[in-house]
């Protein structure tokens, strides 16, 4: 009898361990970004509520809806990497109010930033610089016959524009 009494309890124990703990699976460990970045997606399965954040102001995580009442469905959105370096974010999910989860989120650098994208010249010549925050070492050069590049400096180029001549009617 006491054999069938520890028996029972063992079976009892086992049952309530079985109901208690939470099921789930998430479908990534990691998300990868280029420099131009760009939007992915992730899925939970579970039954329970789940919940996702970002620890970054770049990295913008959103629940989607989704056809499944078991699956929760994420975006996670990243917009183009504007300094030259790696980025690394921390996605946390939250399942049900106990477990915790982590995806890591990593976005290549940008080799190559500019401080100005054009520049506004006026007829006579001229010298302009262009900012330069590089990873690395850089080519200058220019394709337009009337500009040259004067100097070239680890952190910003200098080019020479030739006045305009030419004739408008």
């Amino acid at each position: 009898a006491l054999l069938a009494v520890a028996a029972l309890f063992s079976f009892y124990s086992c049952q309530q361990e079985n109901q208690t703990s939470l099921e789930y699976k998430i479908g990534v460990a990691e998300l990868s970004f280029t420099k131009e970045g760009g939007v992915q997606e992730f899925f939970v399965q579970t039954s329970v509520q789940v919940n996702a954040s970002s620890n970054a102001d770049w990295c913008a995580v959103a629940k989607e809806t989704y056809s499944s009442d078991k699956i929760s469905k994420f975006t996670v959105s990243v917009p183009d990497n504007a300094v030259t370096s790696i980025r690394e974010a921390i996605i946390t999910v939250t399942i049900g109010t106990d477990v915790t989860e982590t995806i890591k989120v990593r976005q290549a650098a940008n080799p190559m930033i500019l401080t100005k994208s054009s520049i506004q010249l006026d007829d006579n010549a001229q010298d302009f610089e262009v900012g330069v925050d590089a990873v690395g070492e850089f080519e200058a050069r220019t394709e337009a016959y009337w500009i040259e590049v004067k100097t070239k400096a680890a952190d910003k180029v200098v080019f020479s524009a030739q006045k305009n001549v030419a004739v408008t009617s």
